[in-house]
């Protein structure tokens, strides 16, 4: 017997409502009869059948959790059991969330690994070598890669890495969910560097591992099919003359997964991107994908946009690993959200408003820029720093200074600037300085140009 697809040693098997297994798995083998799984917890379950040298079963009713041990046979006429040649065990295996890991660069892994989370038992990946085993940075093992894609992408050879660098959000995202949730964790592993939208095309998969979205979708089917949710971190690389298209095709690529996935309400956890020290790159183009970015849940439901505009980098583009640890719990607090976990605490930090008044007593001009979502309140470490006017896209020097409230920045200007078609930024260029949070340390999002008044 050889087990193709659904089930393999190591393995998170995704669980149902009813927090149990209903996992499909398929495979061959050299004899017909009925296909039974024996479970080291003393069941032995009917699960499907063998006919033509294929099988195909489902594995149902094992509770969250585990570890299991499965024994699937077969037995031919009259109930008796064939050969040794016609069992397979399968060693290893939990029940809990499984969850697809997409993008580019700062998702497949771009902080130093001295920064790395310890691993842990409960927390495993499906690794690029269609292979499952315990989470552990590098998740994203390009170089050993089963999809050609990802040889085709690096020039037709399997791409390289620094044997210091690969810390991305993953691990720490599996471990948080785990941590809230209490049940295993699985990470299928799917993202590659440099990566455009264009790269991603849904329009693509008809070349199976020789696209991005093909391989995708062979590594969710591998896998039996279920996945809980998506986590998403890309954009830099549309941050050119492709920008004004980026909403557009992530509304595709999202309507994509969740239709070849067959769930219409699949949550999605995305990134909105950091900052960047390429001085090549178009700082109009940058701040209009994150200005996407932070506008993409009124477009598309299901879906929260998690900054981190507040984080440190390694290098020009990848935030420092211990930083990329940060991201992954903020982007597992956000999945739980989505989720409606028990606990899970608010939505990423919206903007509501901003206005503009004259503070009555210092005759100061007050620019009020109000959110909602805040966990306790709004806070800095040492001067509140990120906001920037705009006067006609020039940067307007009358603002001098940036105090919070409990929801709200107010932002100090001199009584004689006139804010009538002024706006406001917050991660205004390329590599803004940028430290405001709320109790919970989840960063405001870049915003912006946005008008006073609006």
């Amino acid at each position: 017997m050889r087990i193709t697809s659904g089930l393999f040693d190591n393995m998170v098997l995704q669980r149902d409502r009813q927090n149990l297994s209903r996992a499909h798995f398929e495979g061959e083998c050299g004899h017909d009869g009925v296909l039974f799984a024996r479970i080291n917890n003393g069941k032995t379950l009917k699960s499907g059948i063998c006919k033509n040298g294929k099988f195909e079963g489902i594995l149902k009713g094992l509770k969250a959790g585990g570890p299991y041990e499965v024994e699937l046979f077969i037995e031919g006429k009259n109930g008796i059991a064939v050969g040794k040649t016609r069992r397979k065990k399968v060693r290893n295996i939990l029940v809990g969330d499984v969850w697809i890991l997409g993008g580019q660069s700062n998702m497949a892994g771009g902080g130093y690994l001295k920064d790395a989370l310890k691993p842990q038992n409960k927390v495993r990946a499906f690794y690029m070598d269609d292979r499952w085993d315990i989470a552990k940075d590098p998740i994203h093992n390009l170089n050993k890669a089963v999809d050609q894609i990802h040889a085709d992408l690096a020039g037709g050879k399997p791409p390289l890495r620094s044997p210091h660098i690969g810390v991305g959000p993953g691990v720490a995202f599996g471990q948080e969910m785990f941590r809230r949730t209490g049940v295993p964790q699985g990470l299928i592993s799917c993202a590659h560097g440099r990566t455009s939208m264009t790269q991603w095309n849904p329009a693509l998969k008809s070349k199976g591992s020789r696209s991005l979205y093909g391989a995708m979708l062979r590594r969710f089917n591998k896998n039996g099919g279920k996945v809980a949710g998506i986590v998403w971190y890309q954009g830099c690389s549309d941050a050119n003359d492709q920008h004004i298209h980026y909403t557009r095709r992530m509304i595709k690529l999202i309507k994509a997964m969740r239709n070849d996935f067959g769930e219409p309400h699949l949550p999605v956890a995305a990134a909105q991107i950091a900052g960047v020290y390429y001085t090549s790159l178009n700082p109009n183009s940058w701040n209009s994908i994150q200005e996407q970015q932070r506008l993409l849940p009124e477009k598309i439901h299901d879906l929260a946009m998690v900054p981190a505009i507040d984080l440190s980098l390694d290098d020009l583009i990848h935030l420092r690993g211990f930083d990329q640890n940060r991201m992954g719990r903020r982007l597992a607090q956000a999945m739980s959200f989505l989720r409606r976990d028990k606990n899970a605490g608010l939505p990423p930090i919206e903007l509501i408003s901003i206005t503009d008044n004259i503070d009555k007593n210092t005759g100061v001009r007050a620019v009020c820029v109000k959110f909602r979502n805040v966990t306790g309140r709004l806070q800095a470490a040492g001067k509140p720093a990120g906001f920037t006017v705009l006067d006609k896209n020039k940067l307007n020097p009358g603002a001098f200074r940036t105090d919070l409230t409990t929801d709200t920045a107010i932002i100090r200007l001199a009584p004689w600037v006139n804010c009538k078609s002024m706006a406001v930024h917050y991660g205004y260029g390329l590599a803004p300085y940028c430290n405001i949070t709320d109790s919970a340390d989840r960063s405001l999002p870049v915003l912006g140009p946005v008008l006073i008044g609006h």
